[in-house]
């Protein structure tokens, strides 16, 4: 219950709002350690929700959470593409140096 108490802080639109979508988007890689299977189906969507309205320090903590989640082959490469690859693409579209450059660099580790 937590977890999603969590997680609906980090998609409400309330003042500190950003603060615990940081927070939250950090805990990504021990979520996918210990509860694999719910965190892609439950968590991971909202998180791909939020990036699309997400400020670049956002982005930025997204994909150093994303590479951290390759580095530590929390999932297989194949979970990654179809899990995270959309994501990463849709951030580069953005056509925000910051966040373009921030996935990019994740994009070079997972290749």
């Amino acid at each position: 219950m937590l977890q999603e108490e969590a997680l609906y802080k980090s998609t409400s639109p309330r003042k500190g709002d950003e603060i615990q979508k940081l927070n939250f988007i950090q805990t990504l890689p021990s979520l996918l350690a210990t509860d694999t299977e719910s965190c892609i189906t439950r968590v991971i969507p909202k998180v791909q929700q939020s990036l699309a309205t997400a400020s670049t320090e956002f982005h930025i903590a997204a994909s150093s959470t994303f590479k951290t989640i390759l580095e530590q082959k929390l999932v297989n490469h194949n979970v990654f593409s179809r899990t995270f690859l959309q994501s990463i693409l849709d951030s580069l579209e953005k056509r925000d140096p910051g966040k373009e450059v921030s996935f990019i660099c994740t994009i070079r580790v997972a290749s």
